[in-house]
């Protein structure tokens, strides 16, 4: 997903938990509650690399389902050899490791697991270290859309410059006494 149709979805993705309409007549959302929340480091750049390097996810997560057999979904490969990884050189984040990608669908799932960054997950508090086994595992995180709050589908690049849209919009990432509505809690 590299546009937001919505800024609630990058909202939940950025800020955690959830964000209030200060303005609920001008903005009303509806609130959807998940079971759980994978790490994703897809796109870090040391999410994969060569044995030896300490990295953020397993080689085996790279591959479609995880399956030594299934295409590399998780970094860039070779044009010319597919199972040949692009690496880093000495000017990139981490020469080295693979160059990660993210924004993968396996439009054949069905179960929407949500996954959230790393980044995101330390910074609700969660003291994740790498994406090789860690995951919210109760219904602790709270996904809040604004619905037709992002018509232009602008991307946000940066904290600073989405919580100044959001600013703009009214709406604020102190939630406490907000109301919710329409809320959707999916089983």
């Amino acid at each position: 997903m590299l546009r937001m149709t919505t800024l609630g979805w990058v909202f939940a993705l950025s800020v955690g938990h959830a964000l209030v309409a200060q303005q609920i007549a001008l903005h009303p959302s509806f609130e959807i509650l998940r079971r759980r929340m994978d790490v994703d480091v897809d796109g870090a750049p040391t999410a994969y690399g060569p044995k030896g390097k300490h990295t953020l996810d397993y080689l085996k997560n790279a591959r479609l389902e995880g399956k030594p057999w299934k295409p590399i979904v998780g970094y860039l490969t070779e044009n010319d050899s597919p199972h040949a990884p692009v690496v880093q050189g000495p000017h990139d984040p981490a020469p080295g490791y693979y160059i990660s990608q993210t924004a993968y669908t396996d439009k054949a799932r069905t179960d929407e697991r949500d996954e959230g960054s790393l980044h995101l997950l330390q910074a609700l508090g969660y003291p994740f270290h790498d994406g090789k086994q860690d995951a919210v595992e109760e219904r602790e995180i709270v996904v809040r859309f604004y619905p037709g709050s992002n018509p232009e589908g602008l991307f946000f690049c940066t904290q600073t410059a989405l919580d100044e849209s959001a600013t703009k919009m009214g709406l604020s990432r102190d939630f406490s006494g907000s109301l919710v509505v329409g809320a959707v809690h999916p089983k």
